[in-house]
């Protein structure tokens, strides 16, 4: 576990450490504020309530397109400065948003793919389902099973979104390093090649983070949760205070000071996931460039027909 650590390190490292960090934290702010605002909302909230907080939120999701592929790129920038053997964070730039971009539609042709196999793998245990409610009455054995086989499936799915979703990154940091789409990066045989070179040695990776990540979040989940739960019963108090009704459980002024607590809530979450994120990308770095990484194109300018070096490389 002591690489685990030194990824985890190499985070707080670098030019400019807290102000770096200090930016990312703003990228997730407004994202975090949505989230926080949908936290507030429960089926005790009144309705007057309801509607102001749902058009909020419903803007704040639009207006968090921008971080969003701030973010993306964010992520980009990182993963190319580690390549290159730089610690610490990058430093926020306008290019990122267009990385963000750039990187953007093979993200979403494989997470539509996962999705896709999700539902093709859940259609039986889904179907037994709808089949045994509509039959409740006179065979509810296959509403037993349609529920049984959810689980197994279910279970399943997270077994081998865990194995396959390390790969990802190998096709993710071949194309952030020029940003030009081959027809690889959309191949799904492209993971199973990777699989067959690099599997132990990312499997070993995964189930370090695995841990460190559970370990982490637990401890962040357990001081979040506290910290929500005092100001929570704060909040209902002051609030039941304010209207003059000790019934009333959720107010307008329970609502503003619960919003920026919920928020922070968000935030922290989402801060912790990014870093345990970037350390265990960083990790796989390590594995990409020792067993994967074809050298950069710019010190094999004297051997043009080694161009084409990706292809000649990736047998499958």
């Amino acid at each position: 576990m002591e690489k685990v650590l030194e990824k985890f390190k190499n985070l707080f490292k670098g030019e400019e450490c807290l102000k770096r960090h200090g930016m990312f934290l703003l990228l997730l702010l407004l994202p975090a504020l949505a989230g926080g605002m949908c936290y507030v909302i429960d089926k005790d909230t009144p309705k007057e309530i309801v509607i102001p907080v749902l058009i909020i939120t419903l803007v704040l999701l639009l207006l968090s397109i921008v971080p969003a592929f701030f973010l993306n790129g964010f992520a980009v920038d990182f993963f190319k400065s580690r390549i290159k053997s730089k610690v610490g964070l990058p430093k926020l730039d306008g290019e990122m948003f267009m990385k963000g971009l750039k990187v953007f539609p093979l993200q979403l042709y494989w997470g539509l793919l996962c999705g896709v196999l999700c539902l093709i793998g859940m259609s039986i245990p889904f179907a037994l389902i709808i089949g045994g409610i509509v039959n409740m009455k006179s065979d509810p054995v296959l509403l037993i099973l349609g529920l049984i086989l959810f689980l197994v499936f279910y279970f399943l799915l997270i077994i081998a979104f865990l194995i396959l979703a390390p790969f990802f990154n190998y096709i993710y940091l071949t194309f952030i390093e020029d940003f030009v789409y081959r027809g690889e990066y959309f191949n799904p045989m492209t993971l199973v090649y990777y699989i067959k070179t690099v599997f132990k040695d990312t499997m070993i990776t995964m189930l370090k983070f695995l841990l460190a990540s559970m370990i982490i979040n637990m401890i962040v989940q357990t001081v979040v949760m506290i910290v929500v739960f005092f100001v929570g019963i704060f909040a209902t108090f002051i609030g039941a205070a304010t209207s003059g009704n000790s019934e009333s459980i959720i107010t307008p002024v329970s609502v503003i000071i619960m919003i920026p607590v919920c928020t922070l809530a968000v935030l922290v979450h989402s801060y912790t996931y990014s870093m345990i994120s970037f350390a265990a990308g960083d990790a796989y770095i390590d594995i990409y460039k020792e067993k994967i990484r074809l050298p950069d194109p710019l010190d094999n300018q004297e051997n043009p027909q080694q161009d084409d070096g990706w292809n000649n490389n990736l047998s499958i």
